[in-house]
């Protein structure tokens, strides 16, 4: 049993790790059909190279992770024939990221086939983080904007794909009331969407995917109408 981990930065910080097992599988007529792991554990053949998995950064963002267990065959020649998802981890994503990376694995020769698993853990370490979302938010200001609309508020939203199916944006006052809600689908991010009518106040602007919340900020509607957002937060220094 070989065993290793490692942590990526991507946006923020995340980890996964690597176990495999790999088994003897008898000799098969040519063509041979794919072997199914056998009972009794065999050492495994050496790495010769070996590509790391990428961790999707959707799914860091949205905080998802999950172990895919992925049945691989090694050929006499010490490459991989095959590699397909034995148990799924649950996300599309991290199963192909699983797959397409065993797939590209070499190992020494076994001088036989060699059927094994290999389970890899994806754990996006802290769960979903503010700093995968970039939302830019603009507020008019009175006579110095043409066809400006008193307290409308225009959000463009930049997403990187995912697997949700809708992203919902949420406008609450501060006793968490929900005023006024907008969706995406998937397919119209990055895209934008507007909130008019707003009344003197403050706000929250809550964003979320398929119902999880991503994150939240507020801003402030004046009495003018114009529309005043927090300024950016400054990235941390390492």
């Amino acid at each position: 049993m070989i065993g290793m981990s490692l942590r990526r930065t991507l946006l923020a910080s995340a980890v996964f790790s690597l176990s495999l097992s790999v088994h003897a599988a008898p000799p098969q007529p040519t063509p041979p059909p794919l072997p199914a792991p056998p009972a009794a554990e065999m050492p495994l053949p050496k790495v010769i190279s070996r590509v790391d998995p990428i961790y999707p950064p959707q799914a860091i963002c949205l905080g998802t992770g999950g172990t895919t267990k992925v049945l691989v065959n090694i050929n006499a020649q010490g490459t991989v024939d095959s590699a397909s998802v034995a148990y799924s981890s649950g996300n599309r994503a991290l199963d192909r990221a699983a797959v397409t990376a065993i797939r590209q694995w070499t190992f020494e020769s076994p001088g036989a086939m060699f059927s094994g698993y290999v389970d890899v853990n994806f754990e996006a370490d802290g769960g979903p983080l503010d700093d995968c979302l970039q939302v830019a938010t603009f507020g008019g200001l009175v006579g110095e904007t043409p066809g400006y609309e008193p307290g409308s508020l225009e959000v463009l939203v930049h997403l990187l794909p995912s697997d949700a199916g809708t992203f919902q944006f949420v406008i609450l006052d501060t006793t968490g009331a929900t005023l006024e809600t907008q969706t995406l689908a998937a397919e119209q991010v990055p895209g934008m969407v507007r909130f008019k009518g707003l009344k003197a106040g403050e706000h929250i602007l809550s964003i979320r995917a398929d119902g999880v919340e991503l994150r939240h900020s507020t801003f402030t509607v004046l009495d003018n109408g114009s529309v005043m957002t927090p300024p950016p937060t400054p990235p941390a220094e390492d």
